[in-house]
């Protein structure tokens, strides 16, 4: 009875550990950080520019049915700039979910990508906390993954490790992978306790390829039910039984097929 006992103790603990719990489903949600350092240079191209179009490189080679979106740190230009700055807290309340999570998304992302102009500061625990109440489902066996990008820490006064690590103590299904740009010491730290406590990563990237190549380590092609063909899951080839099979070109416009005879 004792040795039961013991060993329902260990399988619990290892049930709530993201790295070993199986999760049904995956939505991923991009959080880019737009604020004002995104503007600045790194090895003559500007931070937001390089990962604007890293990331929308990755995201055309993605499947349609990978459930994925986009939130945005950073003043909108349309918003009234002149009252943001005789508020400073405002400024730290802005974060916005541009495109909400979901299949076939990947040009409502691009779009919104593309009118990112960086301004303003960087609200992390805000933005984090408002992303994980707000813009996922709320199926418990759904993983939900936050890709963050961002050139720096908390710029707020808030601590958002201390968030994510209560966030973690009473549920498995949130991890968090940061692509971060040149950032120092203190807050590399910082972010690598967000990734740690939820069993995400943390790379701290200095120039626009290292970027792409950190970028596409944590959104990659993970085939869905839907993409699954005779078994065969590679995004090189997949393999079906006849032309009557390829329902939606726009779905496998990057693979080669073989056909069966």
């Amino acid at each position: 009875m004792r040795k039961f006992i013991i060993f329902f103790i260990f399988f619990l603990i290892l049930g709530f550990n993201t790295k070993c719990f199986s999760f049904d489903d995956e939505e991923t949600l991009i959080i880019f950080d737009a604020s004002s350092s995104m503007g600045e240079e790194v090895r003559g191209s500007k931070k937001y520019v390089f990962a604007v179009k890293a990331a929308k490189n990755i995201l055309e080679n993605m499947s349609s049915h990978q459930k994925i979106g986009l939130r945005i740190i950073g003043v909108e230009l349309n918003s009234s700039i002149v009252t943001l700055l005789k508020n400073p807290k405002e400024l730290c309340k802005q974060t916005r979910l541009a495109a909400p999570i979901s299949e076939n998304n990947v040009y409502n992302i691009n779009k919104h990508l593309d009118l990112i102009t960086p301004l303003g500061v960087t609200p992390l625990t805000y933005a984090l906390k408002s992303a994980i109440e707000n813009d996922f489902s709320n199926y418990y066996n759904t993983l939900k993954h936050i890709i963050l990008i961002t050139d720096g820490g908390e710029s707020c006064g808030g601590n958002p490790c201390a968030l994510l690590r209560q966030i973690a103590s009473d549920r498995n299904d949130i991890k968090v992978d940061i692509i971060a740009i040149k950032v120092d010491r203190d807050e590399y730290i910082q972010l690598n306790c967000i990734a740690e406590v939820t069993g995400g990563s943390v790379k701290n990237v200095s120039s626009p390829s290292d970027f792409e190549m950190a970028l596409s380590s944590v959104i990659e092609y993970k085939p869905t039910k839907l993409d699954t063909v005779n078994n065969v899951i590679s995004p090189s080839s997949i393999k079906i039984n006849s032309p009557l099979d390829v329902q939606q070109d726009t779905i496998y416009k990057n693979y080669t097929f073989e056909f069966d005879n």
